[in-house]
């Protein structure tokens, strides 16, 4: 019974934040770090996993529509990544642009209530951003921390 409660509980926290982390659709999101970026990212991941395991468009819809409406990289660190990808960095946008384009995919699928355009989307957003870790991360991350 506990586990229960406990599970509930953890759920119902992950959608009021899930969902309230990008509430005023209408508004600009603010730049952000790129370690920012991607923890929320993640969570929008984990919603729209969420939303498919519980068959809730409602929640699939949000999901694929904050990832679609991701905050920008701060200036400062734009020019960092600029100059650790260099001419890379166009790759890195073009990652970018297909996850976004996805993940907008996925919101319209969910909204057509269309659980196999959901998934096929899905997989290609995920699939973008593995891509996208592969390619980048680690050199990313050892080039900031050798900046410290």
């Amino acid at each position: 019974m506990k586990y229960k409660i406990l599970l509930s509980t953890l759920i119902l926290s992950f959608f009021t934040i899930a969902w309230n982390h990008n509430s005023d659709q209408h508004a600009e999101p603010e730049p952000q770090s790129l370690k920012a970026i991607m923890q929320l990212l993640m969570m929008d991941m984990h919603t729209v996993s969420m939303g498919i395991y519980l068959e809730n468009y409602e929640v699939i819809y949000s999901g694929g529509k904050n990832i679609n409406s991701h905050p920008g990289i701060i200036k400062e660190e734009q020019k960092e990544l600029a100059d650790i990808l260099g001419v890379e960095m166009n790759s890195f946008h073009g990652m970018d642009m297909v996850v976004h384009h996805h993940a907008d995919s996925i919101a319209m699928a969910a909204k057509e209530k269309d659980m196999q355009k959901v998934l096929h989307h899905y997989q290609i957003v995920q699939n973008g951003c593995v891509s996208c870790h592969v390619a980048f991360r680690d050199r990313i991350l050892e080039a900031k921390s050798s900046v410290k």
